[in-house]
């Protein structure tokens, strides 16, 4: 390995191994999993009152 990617491997580990970066990814995952799970509720909440009622 030459000392460029040295230096690319060596960063790379070092973001990945740093606690900032975790607790952004995180973050991130957390926000993406709420709006997920809102969007999805909404969304099914609209269609279920679109369709006809059930017959008995």
């Amino acid at each position: 390995m030459n000392q460029a990617s040295q230096s690319f491997s060596k960063r790379i580990y070092e973001l990945f191994s740093a606690m900032r970066f975790a607790v952004s990814l995180l973050t991130a995952l957390g926000i993406a999993s709420i709006i997920g799970t809102v969007l999805k509720y909404n969304i099914t909440k609209k269609i279920i009152s679109t369709l006809p009622p059930k017959k008995a």
